[in-house]
């Protein structure tokens, strides 16, 4: 009876705890809702989801409960998870299973699946928060809502990642679940959450027993008191792991997977990689982002140092995983979305101690001066609340704008401030014994309970910024629209299967989500294709920035240094494409097409490329080799100049950038000595591009010269070859100094070269243009003149 009537009179506390885990679910879920909400100018509009990936996932998991644990990818002709072959190895296949359900109810629902993506991403950041809440509540953190307020300041970039629809967050959910399995000496969850990590996705492999070692490292080696090897818990991880990747769809190309995506694209890149696997360049902007956090941590450190006692196993290792993410965070930047919360658990768990006494201490305090303390209570409690409204005001008054909000911050923080120093002063002097022990319990009680106050008001100030941030990154910088009539159109005139070559290889999964009925070339990881043929690969590079004709290194050239040529053609004779798709940012590759016309025709939005250049998508269609080519374009006719940007370069080679037709190296109008040149072409030292001379032409002519782009800085040499033969060189030419004009005889010439070489102070800045260049014919030649 007795037990019974315990049992009863622990049922509301337990209620109680769990209406908070749900609360804490749903703010999480809301806060995240809101970030996707934010990324759109009006209510209805459509939000998509961020970043490239997240199309693949949901695609992934629209397609699981049909097509299964597919042994293929037949989407990307060349890319190679592999080394037999296609064969296909899922890295995230737990994780598009955990996307299923939200999918397809989204499908049902909305008919956009998409939004199930985002309902995803949110559930399992609610998830999150309320696992952060129990290991906080497993250690007795003192005054736990103030750590799930700092939670709120986090990095955005913490925000941001954990917004993509990727296994970030899930993987987040099964670390702490991990942990809290060991905390707890809960063998069941460690060993069911080590063997479900291992199915979610492929970095759990090395994730999971990295815990479980650094945990069991800390009881080994950890206070005398708490000192042992937990043999069970390991043994346990141990067999949980093995099942996990025994049972793994994909168990078989695991490792060799593994070895690729870790190795060759993450830690040790040997080809240009997505820009989540490069450092922070600035290590001061990572303090500057994370200087909450920073600042919350040293504290708890030193408050840990200052009043004990020693660090327990759980300390150690929330300690060690600290510093460990860390370092993995300088290393590549994508790690932000695990080491912010670890810290700021190790941070918790530092502080749970000294934060106990002081909490007592001022528990002991209040009893002494109650009165004083209600005073203070009361008129802080009124501060807050009429600062919050201030603050409110001033967001809706600043249109959201966060720089203005800041700009006021000092308005009405100053007076809590203000308030809480008095706070610390009145529990310093106030009927105190005048002892050093007394003058600091009663200068951390009154600095942590002034610290309660401010803390509000910091979360919505210094969060602010931070959130604004977050949401700008989250947006959909895709515009489906337009990507949605490029894919029917593509479907509506292609056969299935159909390759398609793509200027990038991280635009695949907006296609793959959106036409599933052709393929294409590569994506997902350059690395993929490299590994397997690195000669493919870099001319698929060269070819997506259109610098064609050119040549490349190839694989097998050895000590010689071999080198193959890249053409256009390749798209056809190596690629075997069908189709190409150009959006305007890669307007190098659809201008070498557009004057390619036995090779590839425009075929959409319209087939007059000087009316489709701006807009997002062009498609190209390549001819059969067998194919008629098309009438042939008239060819120059001797009665008028050709301008070297009408005309398509043999080969072209520069130190930076690509060859401008009719605008600089930077893409902007050509501008020498002041004036505006119309034609001409712009490159940067230093550069060699070969022409093929029209027939019938006599002359040369062009204005050349350091660009006025770069502000009076460069300095640079031009000169010019017929047939190889130096012709023309100019004095040293210099940002914003005069232009030389050059005027050659061709003599029969069949190729010329432009040509522009670095001087003393290297390349930087060595934008140099040819203005007007041109051909002229020989009863041109007395009238027509470049521009001086």
């Amino acid at each position: 009876m007795r037990a019974r009537a315990a049992r009863r009179s622990e049922n509301p506390g337990r209620l109680f705890d769990v209406v908070e885990a749900l609360a804490l679910f749903v703010l999480g879920f809301a806060v995240m809702h809101l970030f996707y909400a934010g990324t759109v100018g009006a209510s209805g509009a459509e939000i998509g989801v961020p970043a490239h990936d997240s199309f693949y996932h949901v695609a992934m998991a629209s397609m699981l409960p049909e097509v299964g644990a597919m042994p293929e990818f037949p989407w990307l002709a060349y890319t190679y998870f592999r080394d037999q072959g296609h064969a296909f190895v899922s890295h995230h296949w737990g994780f598009h299973l955990l996307l299923v359900p939200f999918v397809k109810l989204a499908e049902t629902t909305t008919g956009d699946a998409l939004a199930g993506g985002r309902w995803a991403m949110a559930a399992v950041f609610g998830a999150n928060l309320v696992l952060f809440h129990l290991l906080l509540r497993h250690r007795k953190v003192p005054l736990h809502w103030l750590w799930i307020a700092l939670f709120f300041l986090l990095p955005d970039q913490f925000f941001t990642r954990h917004g993509f629809v990727r296994s970030i967050g899930a993987s987040l959910l099964f670390m702490q679940l991990i942990l809290l399995g060991l905390f707890a000496r809960r063998i069941w969850l460690v060993a069911l959450s080590v063997a479900g990590y291992v199915h979610l996705y492929l970095g759990a492999v090395l994730f999971g027993p990295a815990l479980v070692a650094v945990y069991a490292a800390s009881q080994a080696f950890g206070p005398a008191g708490d000192r042992h090897i937990p043999w069970k818990m390991i043994l346990a991880a141990a067999l949980a792991w093995g099942v996990g990747v025994v049972t793994y769809p994909y168990a078989g190309g695991m490792f060799e997977f593994l070895r690729l995506q870790v190795f060759g694209t993450g830690l040790s890149p040997d080809i240009e990689v997505g820009r989540e696997w490069k450092p922070y360049t600035d290590a001061w902007f990572l303090v500057t982002i994370a200087g909450t956090l920073l600042l919350t941590w040293v504290g708890a450190l030193f408050l840990r140092l200052r009043m004990g006692p020693r660090l327990s196993a759980q300390d150690t290792a929330l300690l060690a995983l600290q510093f460990g993410f860390l370092l993995l965070t300088f290393k590549a930047r994508r790690f932000i979305e695990y080491w912010p919360p670890i810290c700021l658990l190790s941070a918790a768990y530092l502080a749970a101690d000294p934060l106990t006494e002081i909490w007592a201490e001022a528990r002991g305090h209040a009893a002494r001066w109650n009165e004083k303390v209600r005073l203070w209570w009361a008129a802080s409690g009124a501060a807050v609340l009429a600062l919050a409204g201030i603050a409110v005001w001033s967001r809706i008054d600043a249109g959201g704008d966060s720089e203005v909000l800041l700009q006021r911050w000092p308005l009405w923080v100053a007076p809590l401030l203000l308030l809480t120093l008095v706070a610390a002063q009145r529990a310093l002097f106030s009927g105190g014994t005048g002892t050093t022990r007394r003058a600091w319990s009663r200068v951390r009680t009154g600095t942590v309970a002034g610290a309660a106050f401010l803390l509000p008001a910091s979360v919505f100030a210094v969060g602010a910024r931070g959130w604004d941030s977050a949401v700008s990154q989250l947006r959909c910088y895709y515009d489906l629209d337009a990507v949605r009539s490029a894919m029917g159109f593509l479907q509506a005139n292609s056969q299935p299967g159909d390759l398609v070559f793509t200027d990038d290889w991280d635009i695949f999964p907006v296609f793959f989500y959106h036409n599933r009925y052709n393929r294409y070339i590569v994506g997902l990881d350059p690395k993929f294709t490299h590994q397997r043929d690195p000669d493919l690969w870099n001319r698929y590079v060269k070819i997506s920035r259109g610098e064609v004709p050119s040549t490349i290194p190839l694989a097998a050239g050895g000590a010689d240094g071999e080198r193959g040529t890249v053409a256009l053609e390749d798209i056809r004779e190596e690629f075997h494409a069908r189709y190409v798709i150009a959006d305007r940012d890669h307007h190098a590759l659809a201008d070498a097409l557009a004057k390619a016309p036995e090779l590839a025709e425009l075929v959409y939005p319209s087939t007059d490329y000087e009316m489709a250049r701006q807009e997002p998508y062009v498609v190209f269609r390549i001819r059969d080799r067998e194919e008629p080519p098309p009438l042939a374009q008239q060819p120059p006719s001797g009665d008028r100049p050709v301008y070297l940007s009408e005309l398509r370069p043999v080969s072209v080679f520069q130190g930076w950038g690509e060859l401008g037709a009719d605008k600089t190296v930077d893409g902007n109008p050509i501008r020498l000595d002041g004036r505006t040149y119309a034609r001409g072409v712009g490159t940067h030292a230093p550069a060699r591009i070969l022409y093929e001379i029209p027939q019938g032409y006599a002359w040369f002519e062009a204005v050349v010269g350091v660009d006025d782009e770069t502000g009076g800085q460069g300095t640079a040499v031009a000169s010019v070859l017929l047939d190889g033969r130096p012709v023309f060189e100019t004095p040293e030419l210099r940002g914003g100094g005069s232009a030389a004009i050059a005027r050659i005889p061709l003599e029969g010439a069949r190729q010329i070269q432009l040509e522009a070489s670095t001087t003393g102070d290297g390349q930087r800045f060595d934008h140099v243009s040819w203005a007007d260049a041109r051909f002229l014919p020989s009863d041109m030649a007395s009238n027509e003149r470049p521009l001086p």
